[in-house]
């Protein structure tokens, strides 16, 4: 089975990963794993700028094929 067709399946987008791996690090905050957490956190948060720019970048395009897609058909059928 297809990577894409399991994701289909079960409907999980990054954001639910970007919640359970700050769940995982809350965790180690609660138990005082202070050095691991602030390193943890460090990373979380690279993660999350990394997700928020290629979800803006990726609605910009996917906007950009829309406009493209209606000029394309209006043009078509003006002709």
């Amino acid at each position: 089975m297809d990577n894409s067709k399991i994701y289909a399946i079960l409907g999980l987008g990054g954001s639910f990963y970007l919640w359970i791996i700050l769940f995982f690090i809350g965790v180690l905050a609660f138990y005082g794993h202070w050095i691991v957490f602030a390193v943890s956190l460090l990373i979380y948060v690279c993660l999350l700028y990394y997700y928020l720019k290629s979800r803006k970048a990726r609605a910009r395009e996917m906007t950009k094929y829309i406009e493209n897609l209606t000029f394309h058909l209006d043009s078509a059928t003006k002709a």
